[in-house]
């Protein structure tokens, strides 16, 4: 993997973050959406990954970006995501 970009990084807890990234295997672009832990134990903030994630292939992004607003759409409602 030669390339890794963060997009997102979203503070779940003190000791949890998702962090959405771009990254490359095999010369393919992924997008990876993945929990990382702080392996310091507070010490020193050493952030790590953890097998809770999923890595999403280029031609899966547009349906999977439809399904995520339509699960917001019917959460929270029309009225609030405007």
């Amino acid at each position: 993997m030669s390339l890794k970009k963060i997009y997102k990084e979203i503070q779940k807890s003190s000791t949890e973050k998702i962090v959405v990234s771009l990254s490359e295997w095999n010369g393919s672009g992924y997008v990876d959406i993945r929990l990382y832990y702080d392996a310091s134990g507070g010490q020193n903030t050493e952030w790590k990954p953890t097998k809770k994630g999923i890595t999403i292939k280029p031609e899966f992004l547009k349906d999977l970006g439809e399904g995520i607003d339509l699960a917001i759409s019917e959460l929270l409602g029309e009225k609030q995501l405007k």
